[in-house]
């Protein structure tokens, strides 16, 4: 896997779209985690993560995805999560029962397509 690497971007009125690549251990847990509640102290009220290409080794990573979440739920919007049918992610939400916590797309261009986002 490669270098992680973390990248938020604008994606319309009140939306974000944050993209992770490589392996999010520890350390980088922390990044993303302020990344996403960053998010949520700017007043999002929808996010989309694409985790197409990153490994998600660290639940606390996990954790801050389901925060947001529940944050984004209570502002009437959601999270929406790039993660592709075969990606190690998919198993693990479904594997915990968290999964109906966001809406999954196979890309980030059918995300931000279907909620008319920029990106």
């Amino acid at each position: 896997m490669s270098e992680f690497e973390l990248e938020r971007f604008d994606a319309g009125d009140d939306a974000e779209l944050i993209v992770v690549t490589g392996t999010v251990g520890l350390l980088e847990s922390g990044e993303l985690t302020d990344a996403l509640e960053a998010c949520g102290r700017n007043g999002a009220r929808r996010v989309v993560v694409d985790v197409t290409d990153a490994e998600i080794d660290d639940p606390g990573a996990l954790s801050g995805l389901y925060d947001l979440a529940r944050l984004m739920r209570a502002r009437d919007g959601l999270v929406a999560l790039a993660v592709p049918r075969k990606h190690v992610l998919r198993g693990i939400l479904e594997a915990t029962g968290v999964k109906q916590a966001f809406t999954l797309y196979d890309s980030r261009r059918a995300a931000l397509d279907d909620l008319d986002l920029d990106g």
